[in-house]
């Protein structure tokens, strides 16, 4: 049930993982009945404003930490490290070929997951920034 003690709940309690697929199922990028989508909009509308806030921070943070400017510079210097490693174990007479198709295999696939989390964060923490400034102009009309 869809409700705002289930929402806290899920953003207080889940694991980075779990809340992204919370979010993917709840959210779909692809769209959703119109009342159901209301009715949630409606319950994050319900929420205070440190809910609001808190949700919008745990999803910067997930958005910062799933960076993929970031996680590539940091695979490219392990790799490098690596590459200097086995250079100066296995000579100069090793093969590039495999080290390159490693490394950017290693790259692709450590950016292709990054990057959903980033963009599940990113969209849900704009969602939720628009829905606390709905909010707060509907309180000051009031």
């Amino acid at each position: 049930m869809f409700n705002k003690n289930y929402i806290k709940r899920q953003f207080v309690e889940l694991r980075v993982n779990e809340l992204i697929k919370f979010i993917k199922k709840e959210f779909p990028y692809e769209g959703q009945d119109y009342v159901s989508h209301n009715n949630k909009i409606q319950v994050l509308k319900s929420l205070s404003h440190s809910d609001l806030s808190a949700i919008i921070a745990r999803m910067s943070r997930i958005e910062i930490v799933h960076d993929i400017t970031k996680t590539v510079s940091l695979i490219t210097a392990v790799l490098s490290a690596i590459t200097l490693v086995m250079k100066f174990v296995f000579g100069e007479g090793m093969s590039y070929t495999v080290l390159f198709a490693l490394y950017v295999s290693c790259i692709a696939i450590a950016g292709l997951l990054d990057r959903r989390k980033h963009i599940a964060a990113t969209y849900f923490k704009d969602l939720v920034i628009r829905i606390k400034e709905d909010k707060v102009r509907d309180e000051q009309k009031d």
